[in-house]
């Protein structure tokens, strides 16, 4: 399959790879997940999800080092992968208010994957 140039795909769904399709809306709003998610799939992967504002500090309760409970800090730019049961991130919907990229699968990818390092067709190869 071909690279997708984003201003050729804007309000489409693109299959880009074999069973795999990309949906990249402008000026869409989380409103639409209840329409795209579906139940037959276990989890949700929320990739890159930012916590916060982005740009403020904000307090958050965070690992800063393993082994011990998570600890309130002043932090910014808190940046995180996570997975839910797919019924848990639907209850979540309706509270999301800014853009959100995610994968819905059946099983658990390998701790090793990190999406932003694979590219192209591999990627896809993989998440299949």
């Amino acid at each position: 399959m071909e690279e997708i140039k984003l201003e050729e795909n804007l309000n489409c769904i693109k299959e880009t790879y074999p069973g795999q399709f990309r949906i990249i809306l402008d000026f869409a709003t989380t409103d639409i997940l209840r329409f795209l998610i579906r139940d037959n799939y276990k989890y949700v992967w929320v990739h890159n999800h930012l916590a916060g504002k982005g740009f403020d500090w904000e307090e958050f309760d965070l690992p800063i080092k393993e082994n011990l409970k998570n600890r309130r800090v002043l932090a910014k730019w808190v940046k995180f992968d996570f997975i839910l049961p797919t019924r848990e991130f639907k209850d979540l919907i309706n509270d999301w208010n800014r853009g959100i990229t995610l994968v819905q699968m059946n099983n658990t990818p390998p701790y090793y994957l990190d999406l932003d390092s694979v590219k192209g067709k591999k990627k896809y190869e993989i998440l299949k």
